[in-house]
């Protein structure tokens, strides 16, 4: 199935040639987490994705959002975060 993206992400996946992180709520009603999925499926170089359940859309708590990016940075600048593997980076 197509994921709905006004915006359509999907089709530019392919131009994004550096590491992609996806976070999104898994009670999201605006945009599935189908499209999310579908969004780290078609990234070059994904890292684990953060599902962050029981939130929607734009309501994900500050101090969740600032974790997982802030985990994210700070592995892209080489500190001791956490690994860029796929896989490696998070999990929820």
């Amino acid at each position: 199935m197509r994921p709905i993206d006004i915006f359509v992400n999907h089709e530019k996946m392919a131009k994004v040639a550096c590491r992609v992180f996806i976070m999104h709520g898994t009670d999201d009603d605006v945009v599935p987490l189908r499209c999310g999925r579908a969004l780290q499926k078609l990234a070059q170089h994904p890292v684990d994705p953060a599902w962050i359940p029981g939130y929607g859309h734009n309501d994900i708590p500050h101090d969740t959002v600032f974790h997982h990016v802030g985990a994210f940075l700070d592995a892209l600048a080489g500190g001791a975060g956490p690994s860029l593997r796929p896989g490696g980076l998070f999990s929820s």
